[in-house]
């Protein structure tokens, strides 16, 4: 008898969850359907059908990240956000390009490479006429035009408009040289040095002159041949 009323109420349990999960089933796509957004903002006019939407978007306000990857410390702000960077732990790449084999993690990330092939550039720069095929391109040469600097140096007062740059900067002060010439045991400070010393063995001379048509492997070198034409003119 106890077993049979058990598992009578364990069936009355289930059915009674059965029937909870299809209400809020039925409830959310009556929202939708009726387009009723009861949870509002309280930072914003922005009202949403979801209460996971309204904390998501609130998350935006407060700049709160309350979804914690569980591989890693990482925290996004949307779920959604958390369960792409998953893809980056899992090394699954759903994203497959068409015109080649390459795959990716994210479709946005297909969509940049795909401009590769096409040569489309789709990012206008609004104060002067330059174009970029990637948006981030894009935000990075804006700072060309506010002058913004937003990347500080924690061991002097200098600032940086790229992140790429301050990296660049900062081994001078641990005095690191990370950056390794493959051919022989030279390192350097920056990705910029090891590049520019690549070419003595590769024999490269990317700077030319647009005067005389001599070449040279460092910039610095073109400088001072083109401040002897100068001197000539003078």
């Amino acid at each position: 008898m106890f077993f049979l009323t058990l598992e009578r109420n364990l069936t009355l349990v289930e059915c009674a969850q059965d029937h909870l999960q299809t209400k809020l089933i039925f409830s959310v796509m009556v929202l939708f359907t009726m387009g009723d957004k009861p949870f509002k903002c309280s930072f914003c006019n922005k009202s949403f059908c979801l209460a996971d939407s309204l904390k998501q978007h609130v998350c935006s306000h407060t700049g709160g990240k309350p979804y914690s990857c569980t591989v890693c410390s990482k925290s996004f702000a949307t779920s959604s956000i958390l369960l792409r960077h998953g893809l980056v732990h899992t090394g699954d790449k759903p994203f497959k390009c068409s015109i080649c084999d390459e795959s990716f993690c994210l479709a946005a990330n297909l969509k940049q490479h795909v401009l590769s092939h096409t040569g489309e550039k789709l990012y206008s720069c609004t104060v002067c006429s330059r174009s970029f095929a990637i948006n981030s391109n894009l935000l990075r040469h804006g700072l060309v035009h506010s002058g913004d600097k937003p990347f500080k140096c924690l061991n002097c007062i200098k600032s940086f408009g790229l992140v790429s740059s301050l990296k660049q900067h900062v081994p001078l002060h641990s005095g690191e040289k990370p950056y390794t010439c493959a051919v022989c045991s030279r390192s350097c400070s920056s990705i910029g040095n090891i590049l520019q010393h690549c070419l003595v063995h590769t024999g490269d001379k990317p700077f030319t002159c647009l005067i005389c048509d001599k070449s040279f492997n460092h910039a610095s070198n073109l400088k001072r041949h083109v401040h002897a034409h100068s001197k000539l003119k003078a």
